[in-house]
């Protein structure tokens, strides 16, 4: 991931508004969802001037989503006494845990 990310950075340093990202990225340790969409935007198009960096940024993509450890382990819950009771795994996403109660009304 660090080489990904150095060669992207390698390849849009002469983009100012990517290097506020950047800093701002290196300040806070947090990346928000418009900073990543202004990257990308500007990662698109170097993508499409430049074939072999296109390629080498796929290469190095491709191999860390190889590299990922996919968990598979088994989840198991117990209830009692007419509890309940939720299980997720989530692998990136939003997840959503609860209940529903609709209630009809009758007049």
């Amino acid at each position: 991931m660090d080489i990904l990310l150095k060669r992207i950075w390698s390849k849009l340093r002469n983009k100012p508004k990517v290097m506020e990202v950047k800093s701002s990225v290196e300040d806070t340790q947090k990346i928000t969802p418009e900073q990543v969409n202004q990257i990308a935007a500007y990662l698109g198009v170097a993508m499409d001037e430049d074939a072999q960096f296109a390629n080498e940024i796929n290469l190095l993509a491709r191999d860390i989503n190889a590299g990922k450890i996919v968990d598979q382990s088994s989840m198991t819950q117990n209830i009692h006494d007419n509890a309940k009771g939720w299980q997720t795994k989530v692998e990136g996403g939003t997840t959503y845990i609860g209940e529903i109660h609709i209630k009809d009304r009758i007049e």
